[in-house]
Formats: C-alpha cells, structure tokens, sequence
C-alpha cells in the first residue's frame, strides 16, 4: 500500500497506465502460468484483504488516494499452499522443465519460516534474524494491541491469525559498527566478535539504540534515531562493538515483552538467519532474553517452506500442517546464561529509559533545519 500510494502521488501518469499493481512472487506466478493469481498471505498482509468477509477495502482505498486500486490487482486471492495453474508451456521451455509441472501460492519469505520450523502453533515464535529481525507467530483468537504488526486472519492457516514483529535494523547495524564505523574488512570481523566476546557485559559504561532505521515494533516509530551514549576518550572500539550487540539483544526483548504485554503467547522461540554466524550475537541474545533459544540448523528457511508448499499442493500430503512436521529442520538449543543476569537487567532498562529519554531529540533531528517536514 504504501509504494502504491507513492506511485500514485509522484508518477501518476506511470500509476494511470499500469494494468497490474501486484507483488514479485504474484508476477512471477504470472510469468509461470500466464494467470494473474495473488497469495492470501500476501493480499491480506499487504493490500488489508479481509478474508473473512469484507474483501478488499475499497473504502481504505479511496482515503489513501488509490480508488481504483482493486482493478489493478488479482481476482483471484490463493492460500498459500493451495494449487495455483500448471507451469504453461512457454515457461517450461524457457526454464527447460521437462513434463508437466504445478505452481502453488507462497507468500512472504520470513512469514512462511513457521512452516520450516515444524509448523505453526501458539506460542512458538520464528526469530529471523539477519540484516533486519523478523517476528512470526500464529494465534487461535486475535488480540489488538498497538504495539504489534496483524493480527492477520487466514494469511498462513484458515481460522487462525498470524502475528508480525521486526526490528528494522539489527545484524545492519553490527555490519554498520564493524565495517563503517570502525573500519574493519569483513574478513577481519570474526576476530573483532571473539574479541568483544572476551569482554565482560556492562564494564565498558556504553549504551547504544538500535534505532538506526526508527523502530517497528513495538514504538512504531520511523524517526527514532540511533545513538552511542558513555563514550569517553578511554572507549575502544571492541567496547563499541560489545555494546551494539547488547543493545541489539536489548531491542529484540523489547519485541517480544511487547507480544507478551499484548496477549501473545511466547512459550518457544526458533532462532535463523545470519545470527547463526555471529556467536557474540546469539549467546547476548539469550542471556538478555533470559529464555532458551532453539537454534534452527539450516541456512534457508524459504526454500524448506517452499518444500512444505509443494508437497501440499501437489497432494504428496494431506496439508500444509503435515507437510511442516515432516519437513522441520532439527534445532539446538542455546541456554541463557544466568551469571550477568542483573547487568542485562540494568542494561535494559536504561535502554528503555534512553530511549523514552532521547525521542524528542531524534524527531528534531529528522526534521532538516528550517522545515516543518521530516525526512
């Protein structure tokens, strides 16, 4: 919605001559079979389809200034896992596939990360964490607390309501801090982890916000800003390094105290992404947390979803939900260590208090000198 209202207001002639606003993995479904199909997941997620009863909000629409959106996008709304069309001719020639062939929907790639970690339930939450950290769950009853992205009915499963949380920026900024601040090569940052990693928590006196982006969950803020604070002549750069890990540990809990706070159950969280690689990252994580974290072993979580959609699809089983048992990756788990327990505690809390502290400054700070406008 809010590209297409983008488009409408900057290119409107560009808007006028589209036939089709619609999502990548839509075209590509398009491409494949020559028929213009959307994902549920992706229509109620993303275009605020009602599946329940309503539809498309063309009232919602009309006040966003794109009225006659609903022509330009797809009739016909598929779960994911449901058949789409065979893959058409052309499409097999040019891919090279040899007999027949079916797509069925997908969605979004973080979203459909439940189906890899052995299906949804309540209570377990996918962590995705890489260069942003995606927040996955699925409830039985909707609950509709401010701080929290849905509840989002029958976008994975029919009768029930998926649940969404990110930090916009969390493996970005520790990229960020080793590669630009700090000036390391990427080759030479595993040396720079191991040596934060020797770092007691709390000693170095530094605080830092992860909110280099603003902040999604739960603040729903996009002029939050990021921020180092303690600093003295005497701070090392590997001290700057050890804080910005605990303080993206820190914006994480927030994220999901703020499920919790709303109603949504977190009983299991499954952990993936580049966080894997980062030892420092992950063991932070889970002391800051203070809960054990099931490690998923595998590098990509939509491919094995793509998997459990095929294999429901095509009928090989009975649903979307036998299909993720069959298909769950294996996990370890990390156990928080309870030794720095009250450091992290106290660290957290002058996280939230900074950050309540520092948000006005930030809102100026977006907004260029002389205009009333942020950037």
């Amino acid at each position: 919605m809010p590209k297409t209202m983008c488009l409408a207001r900057n290119e409107p002639e560009t808007y006028r001559a589209a036939h089709r606003v619609t999502e990548a993995v839509d075209y590509l479904v398009w491409r494949l079979t020559g028929e213009w199909a959307g994902s549920r997941m992706n229509a109620v997620c993303k275009w605020n389809h009602d599946p329940l009863g309503t539809g498309l909000p063309d009232d919602l629409y009309a006040t966003f200034g794109v009225p006659d959106l609903r022509a330009k996008l797809p009739e016909r709304i598929v779960p994911v896992g449901d058949p789409v069309a065979p893959v058409g001719a052309a499409a097999r020639e040019e891919l090279g596939i040899r007999g027949e062939a079916l797509v069925c929907a997908g969605g979004i790639d973080a979203h459909l990360s439940l189906l890899a970690i052995g299906g949804p339930r309540t209570g377990r939450v996918s962590m995705v964490s890489g260069t942003s950290t995606a927040f996955i769950t699925e409830i039985d009853a909707p609950v509709f607390p401010p701080t929290i992205w849905g509840p989002y009915p029958d976008a994975l499963n029919a009768g029930r309501w998926l649940i969404e949380g990110g930090q916009v920026s969390s493996g970005s900024v520790l990229t960020w801090v080793g590669e630009a601040l700090l000036g390391r090569p990427r080759a030479e940052l595993p040396r720079v982890i191991a040596d934060a990693a020797a770092l007691p928590p709390g000693e170095h006196g530094l605080l830092v916000l992860d909110y280099f982006m603003g902040n999604r969950t739960p603040l729903r803020d996009p002029r939050l800003r990021g921020a180092v604070l303690g600093l003295t002549l005497a701070s090392r750069p590997v001290e700057i390094y050890r804080a910005a890990v605990e303080g993206v540990a820190y914006g994480t809990r927030q994220v999901l105290e703020s499920f919790v706070e709303g109603g949504v159950p977190v009983d299991e969280v499954y952990v993936s992404g580049g966080i894997r690689h980062n030892p420092l990252w992950l063991r932070t994580t889970a002391d800051v947390l203070g809960r054990p974290l099931r490690l998923v072993e595998g590098d990509n979580l939509t491919l094995r979803a793509c998997a459990v959609i095929a294999a429901a699809g095509t009928g090989q089983t009975g649903s979307l939900a036998e299909a993720a048992a069959g298909f769950a990756l294996p996990t370890r788990t990390v156990e928080p260590d309870g030794t720095h327990r009250e450091v992290y505690q106290r660290g957290y809390a002058d996280y939230r208090a900074a950050t309540a502290a520092t948000r006005a400054i930030s809102h100026r700070l977006t907004t260029p000198w002389g205009s009333e406008v942020p950037v």
